[in-house]
């Protein structure tokens, strides 16, 4: 691996790398992550001369298929910042107060104020701003295991989810949960957005329940994330037959579970009855499909129970405690072992099998 420090105008990122740069390399995290706030903070430091750190970009050993020549390896926020600025999506901060402290002053009518939009600046200070520089370090190497160790090491101090840790380690099992995490069932039935790449979270899980069967025979594990980082590291040479059986199991379950699951269907989580565990219902969905799989319509039967299981969760919170359903106390208490423990996810699961055998279809 070789670094090579250079600056860089802001005009060049804005304009030069809109083509040239990919911001979304799959090791990379998801954008958007920044609020407002954070992202007005950091154009007033560019203003006013405060020191912001490098931008760091892979320059690709050949130009990609989208016409990529660098990929961003840190940075990803700070140019979509900038970006966002220049394309007037956000003003300056309330409290934005010019210094001139970076060497460009300018004729006090033509300085930048607070509440402005890029656009709304003066044309003088326009030209500025595009040519004020940023430190940026290209990389050169052609291994994608560089890459990631230095991702890795550049985000070692930054909060990242364990999720967007393991979407940076490359390999078989990495793209297998990127493969998976594109199934319509994470568009429609599930209703939480690919925030911090959760959706990637969800289906490793996924995957590490159908691994564990496919060794043991039994359906269910712990899906906490050690077990899941280990799942990744373990796998990154994984052969192409075990690839494909992990694919082809999980993709039947999820098409299965789709037809419980729909658009309209409150089990997986709404903003009203609050938030579930896709992992729990996966298990769920199929332990059901094997004991009552020959119930004439087993999938209308299911649905409507998934249904009325959600509606008797939310009805159950506004009763005195007195008056509470001991199965369904027990299946809340269940998540002080921590929701993907074994513990968790097999007495959840049963509770959720006892009352669909009692359960009197109408």
């Amino acid at each position: 691996m070789r670094c090579e420090k250079a600056e860089k105008t802001i005009n060049a990122i804005w304009k030069e790398w809109d083509k040239s740069l990919d911001v979304n390399p799959e090791y990379q995290r998801l954008g958007g992550i920044w609020d407002e706030e954070k992202k007005q903070k950091l154009i007033d430091s560019i203003i006013n001369g405060m020191d912001i750190p490098k931008l760091y970009v892979h320059r690709l050993n050949k130009i990609d298929e989208f016409g990529h020549e660098l990929a961003v390896v840190d940075g990803k926020q700070r140019i979509e910042a900038i970006r966002g600025f220049m394309d007037d999506e956000f003003p300056l901060a309330s409290d934005f107060k010019y210094t001139g402290s970076n060497g460009h002053r300018v004729e006090p009518k033509a300085e930048p104020r607070a509440k402005q939009k890029f656009s709304e600046t003066s044309g003088t200070y326009q030209e500025v701003f595009k040519e004020l520089q940023i430190t940026t370090v290209y990389v050169y190497t052609d291994d994608e295991k560089e890459i990631w160790e230095l991702f890795q090491r550049l985000n070692s101090g930054t909060p990242l989810t364990p999720a967007e840790l393991r979407n940076a380690i490359p390999g078989q099992m990495t793209e297998l949960i990127r493969e998976i995490a594109r199934h319509s069932f994470f568009e429609i039935p599930l209703a939480l957005k690919n925030k911090r790449y959760i959706h990637y979270s969800i289906a490793a899980k996924l995957i590490r329940l159908e691994e564990e069967e496919l060794a043991t025979n039994k359906d269910l594990c712990s899906v906490e994330d050690k077990g899941l980082d280990k799942m990744v590291r373990d796998n990154q040479h994984m052969e192409a037959p075990k690839k494909q059986a992990l694919l082809d199991r999980v993709t039947e379950n999820l098409e299965y579970m789709e037809k419980l699951y729909t658009s309209s269907s409150r089990a997986l989580g709404t903003t009203t009855y609050g938030r579930s565990y896709p992992q729990i219902h996966y298990v769920f969905a199929k332990r059901i499909k094997r004991e009552f799989g020959q119930t004439p319509n087993l999938e209308e039967r299911l649905a409507s129970f998934l249904d009325m299981f959600v509606a008797k969760k939310h009805a159950d919170k506004l009763k005195d405690e007195a008056d509470k359903n001991p199965d369904l106390e027990k299946f809340k208490s269940l998540a002080s072992n921590g929701t993907n423990s074994f513990p968790t996810m097999d007495g959840r699961c049963e509770i959720m099998r006892t009352l669909f055998s009692e359960w009197k279809y109408v």
